[in-house]
């Protein structure tokens, strides 16, 4: 090959080189950018779904605290309940008229001995 020839090759083959290796880096970097987009991506849905969890679990929370809360309630009324029985039972046996034999009449006799 004449040398005339030689360094136009080379130079050619160096640019060729040079252009490639550009290509490559440009290639690289849009490569590295979609990689930090889904990076982001990737933690705005798992923000989003810590917070969706967040509210489920405020939400189950304050549904057993309703619960818990009506549990507390009924038990309450059924207490009141039992306990204005037992005065209307008390109540009764003591304004109930005696009978001649000093025992309680029947009907109250009977309901006290239900007890």
């Amino acid at each position: 090959m004449p040398r005339s020839v030689l360094p136009r090759t080379e130079t050619a083959r160096c640019t060729r080189e040079r252009d490639d290796a550009l290509e490559a880096a440009r290639r690289a970097e849009a490569e590295a950018v979609r990689a930090r987009q889904a990076e982001a991506d990737a933690r705005a849905e798992t923000d989003r779904a810590r917070a969706d969890a967040a509210r489920e679990r405020d939400t189950v929370r304050e549904q057993h605290q309703a619960q818990l809360d009506a549990v507390a309630a009924l038990t309450a009324a059924e207490r009141a309940r039992a306990e204005r029985a037992d005065r209307r039972h008390l109540t009764t046996a003591l304004t109930a008229p005696a009978s001649g034999n000093g025992k309680l009449p029947r009907a109250t006799a009977a309901q006290a001995g239900q007890q």
